[in-house]
C-alpha cells in the first residue's frame, strides 16, 4: 500500500508519544477498511526501540499466545524466564513491567 501525506497524522503520534513519557496513554486509532491505518502505525513505529508491535491474527488462542510470547522475549529478555498459562498472565506481566520501563505497546487487529 502506498503512503500519501500522512505528517500530520504521524506528528501527532509522535505528541502523543511524548505525553507518554509522563503518564501511560491510550491511543485508538479507528477508520474505514483499507485505508492504511497498519501502514501509518508501523511507519511510526519504523526506527522505534521503545515499542512493541503485536499483530492480533485470527489464529488459536494458545498459537497467538506463543507468538506474543516470543515477541515479547525479544524487548524484555526477562520475559523468556516466564511462562504464561494465559492472557491474563501475559496481560498482568506486562503491565507490571511497564510500571518500571517506559515501552509503547501496540496491538494491531485484522
Amino acid at each position: 500500500m502506498k503512503f500519501y501525506n500522512r505528517e500530520r497524522e504521524l506528528q501527532r503520534l509522535a505528541e502523543i508519544a511524548e505525553l507518554a513519557a509522563d503518564a501511560a496513554q491510550l491511543l485508538v486509532v479507528t477508520g474505514r477498511r483499507r485505508i492504511g491505518k497498519t501502514e501509518l502505525v508501523r511507519r511510526f513505529l519504523e526506527n522505534r526501540q521503545d515499542a512493541l508491535y503485536l499483530f492480533v491474527s485470527k489464529k488459536k488462542p494458545r498459537v497467538l499466545l506463543d507468538e506474543f510470547c516470543d515477541l515479547v522475549a525479544v524487548k524484555i529478555p526477562l520475559a523468556a524466564n516466564v511462562t504464561f498459562r494465559n492472557f491474563d498472565d501475559f496481560f498482568s506481566f506486562l503491565f507490571q513491567y511497564l510500571k518500571e520501563h517506559p515501552l509503547m505497546i501496540v496491538l494491531d487487529e485484522s
